[in-house]
């Protein structure tokens, strides 16, 4: 420790605080593993020599800048669709998908001053003094004590703004040394390949799927850096979702989550009213009187946010509209959240599942499945919703992979059904062509080190080819033509996203078919629907519900009311 005088000028300080919490909270009490560690406060970073100026970002090469893109890394992190790509890439070709849990992660990165440009410093409050070892007491090498002492920060320490992007960056550098490259979406190294093995890393969680020889071989390389927990072991659970493996399928279950969620609105609002259906109404007229957003709002909207994202793609219509409405939020809402939840209790045993079908899983299975992407509009007032969901599939064997998906509001008014479906049909094509480069660049392309930039060359083969499916055949003309004479669209934007569709076939990355409305899975992504539509359109993304517990939770919800209100 120094005296906070002494400090060279350009350094940081923050104070620090211990935390205790307890891992897998919402699992049965014999998976619960508590945890404790000290946190930098890092909302409070500021010039050790100024006592008025915050950071909210701090950057590698300037401390004193607050750029959106300061934090090296910023954008190595996996999404969740790369998450569940190393999933597919293992069931389609029979791999292994192992996963390691590095020992205090952060912790493992050395902050290098030279590398940083400037120290930061810590804070300790005063009644933990006592605890410290005698050599980082507080005091002088002649043993006087000092006024306001500071702690320089040697390793990364969870909670400063550095500490994730640094270790994300020692990661993948190291990954990178050894041979993988990356082949992640708009330039994210988090997803890296190297021979047939696929890595998938989220911060310091990080999975892989390939031959045992080469996962072998990747985590002794890592292991060397970084020490493990234990073991590589298969991966079984990946950010909160139970992953059960089966001969030819995969399920994602998040059962436990929607527990979680179920227990966080009945400790604020009491039990909910049963319901068999995520939402009744898209909430989209109402008088637009903003109000301050509720945190319990907010809370459960983003806990349900994440459970479809993660493995509930029935759901994201539903929490696309109740998110839209955290600012004017009203009695209608209430009751839709109400339901919402509700579903998500009575439901709680559905699984995402991922299947072969008939096609026996090995190396060469890929060339067998077609990348689709289903997409569908809603054509309303005042803006359309946008709906897509990408699979790998193969009807004739009964093979569907679910990747990715999403249900969000369109960025503005589409004067046409054809204009509301172009503006379906690109979204859908922006977010999936991505995932498609990712995974011809493990297949076929070897030399293609980023599909980011890969995304640009027209030269590069699309193999597998990614189809996209619609229920609206002037898209299909359109595809083709780029404009009609039939149709004027009057939004430059309608019209640039619709020139992007026909490059797309015209670069041949893209084919756009014809599919019938009964057909298309998107159709949950964008609309209200019953419950045996909401149940026969879950099926087609890829949803497996258990009815009769899902009965058993509506009446024991209903049995909870009816004591409450006898």
């Amino acid at each position: 420790p120094i005296e906070s005088s002494a400090a060279p000028v350009g350094s940081t300080v923050s104070g620090i605080c211990m935390l205790t919490h307890i891992k897998n909270f919402e699992r049965a009490v014999t998976e619960w593993v508590w945890k404790g560690r000290a946190v930098i406060l890092g909302n409070k970073v500021r010039p050790i020599h100024s006592s008025y100026r915050e950071y909210t970002e701090t950057s590698v090469d300037d401390p004193h800048s607050n750029a959106d893109d300061a934090s090296p890394g910023i954008n190595d992190i996996a999404a969740l669709e790369e998450a569940r790509l190393c999933e597919a890439w293992s069931l389609i070709c029979g791999y292994s998908c192992q996963q390691i849990d590095v020992e205090n992660g952060y912790l493992q990165e050395k902050w290098d001053v030279k590398q940083i440009g400037y120290q930061h410093y810590i804070r300790i409050p005063a009644h933990l003094w006592a605890l410290l070892p005698s050599h980082l007491q507080p005091r002088t090498a002649d043993g006087r004590k000092l006024h306001d002492p500071v702690w320089p920060m040697l390793t990364c320490i969870y909670g400063h703004p550095l500490s994730g992007s640094l270790f994300i960056s020692g990661l993948l550098s190291l990954l990178m040394s050894i041979g993988f490259k990356p082949v992640g979406k708009r330039g994210s190294r988090a997803l890296l390949a190297k021979g047939k093995t696929l890595v998938s890393a989220y911060v310091d969680d990080v999975k892989a799927s390939g031959p045992d020889h080469e996962l072998a071989e990747m985590w002794s390389a890592l292991g060397q850096r970084y020490p493990f927990k234990a073991e590589p072991k298969v991966c079984s659970d990946f950010l909160g979702t139970s992953i059960v493996r089966r001969a030819g399928q995969i399920d994602l279950d998040m059962r436990n989550y929607c527990i979680e969620i179920f227990e966080t609105y009945k400790s604020v609002y009491g039990t909910p009213r049963a319901s068999r259906t995520p939402i009744s109404s898209n909430l989209r007229v109402f008088d637009r009187v903003s109000t301050i957003p509720q945190k319990i709002h907010q809370k459960l909207v983003g806990m349900m946010n994440w459970l479809a994202r993660t493995s509930r793609p029935d759901l994201s219509f539903a929490v696309s509209c109740i998110g839209s409405r955290l600012t004017f939020w009203t009695s209608e809402c209430d009751r839709e959240l109400e339901r919402c939840v509700s579903y998500i209790y009575s439901t709680a045993d559905a699984v995402l599942r991922m299947t072969m079908g008939d096609l026996t899983p090995g190396p060469d299975c890929i060339d067998q499945l077609q990348a689709v992407c289903y997409s569908d509009a809603d054509w309303s007032v005042p803006r359309s919703q946008n709906g897509f969901i990408f699979v790998l599939e193969n009807r004739a064997q009964g093979a569907f992979i679910p990747i990715f998906w999403d249900s969000k509001k369109q960025p503005f008014t589409a004067e046409s059904a054809a204009a509301a479906e172009g503006c379906a049909a690109y979204y859908g094509l922006r977010e999936s062509l991505p995932v498609v480069l990712s995974l011809t660049s493990v297949v076929d392309q070897p030399d293609c080190a980023n599909a980011h930039y890969a995304s640009v060359d027209s030269t590069i083969p699309m193999k597998p080819k990614l189809i996209l499916r619609t229920d609206n055949s002037q898209i299909v003309s359109l595809s083709r033509t780029g404009e009609s004479d039939k149709l004027f669209f009057s939004h430059k934007a309608t019209n640039t996203r619709v020139a992007f569709l026909r490059d797309s076939v015209a670069r041949g990355w893209l084919t756009v078919e014809k599919w019938p409305t009964r057909l298309n899975p998107s159709n949950l992504l964008t609309k209200v629907l019953g419950r045996l539509q909401l149940n026969a359109e879950a099926a087609m993304c890829g949803l497996v519900f258990n009815h009769h517990a899902a009965a058993q939770s509506r009446a024991a919800i209903w049995r909870r009311r009816a004591n409450l209100t006898s």
